[in-house]
C-alpha cells in the first residue's frame, strides 16, 4: 500500500518500481482511504487513543512503557 504525497512524484514512484519490479503498488484509496488523507487519519487516530484514554497501541514487548500518543490543550 501506498499514500501520502509522495506517490504524486513521478521519480520517487519510477524508482520504487525500478527497484521493486515484484512489488504490485496499489494506493490506499482500495481500502477507502484517500491517500492524500494519510496525515489526517494518524492525526484522527491519535486523538481518539488520547480521548479514550488508552495507552499506545505500539507496545512492542514488556519492556517498553506504554504512554499516551497524545495530549489534549484546551485554551485557558
Amino acid at each position: 500500500m501506498i499514500s501520502g504525497g509522495g506517490i504524486h512524484n513521478p521519480l520517487i514512484m519510477e524508482r520504487l518500481k525500478y527497484y521493486l519490479p515484484s512489488v504490485k503498488f496499489r494506493d490506499t484509496s482500495v481500502l477507502g482511504i484517500l491517500p492524500d488523507a494519510k496525515e489526517a487519519v494518524l492525526f484522527a487516530l491519535l486523538a481518539n487513543e488520547t480521548i479514550s484514554g488508552q495507552p499506545s497501541i505500539l507496545n512492542a514487548n514488556d519492556k517498553t512503557p506504554m504512554v499516551c500518543m497524545g495530549k489534549i490543550s484546551l485554551p485557558q
